[in-house]
């Protein structure tokens, strides 16, 4: 995916970035919408960076 080619609907990668996308904007809303300490949001931000 990191390749920067055109991945069109219907491949069978399509369904895995949707996924992906989708659990980005789960982590996403967690840090936006809840208090959290320091130690928490670099935890979050590291799982939507994948590090």
């Amino acid at each position: 995916m990191n390749s920067g080619d055109v991945i069109p609907g219907g491949s069978p990668i399509h369904p895995i970035m949707h996924e992906l996308s989708q659990e980005a904007i789960r982590i996403t809303m967690e840090i936006n919408n809840a208090y959290h300490k320091h130690d928490e949001i670099i935890a979050l931000r590291s799982e939507l960076n994948g590090t």
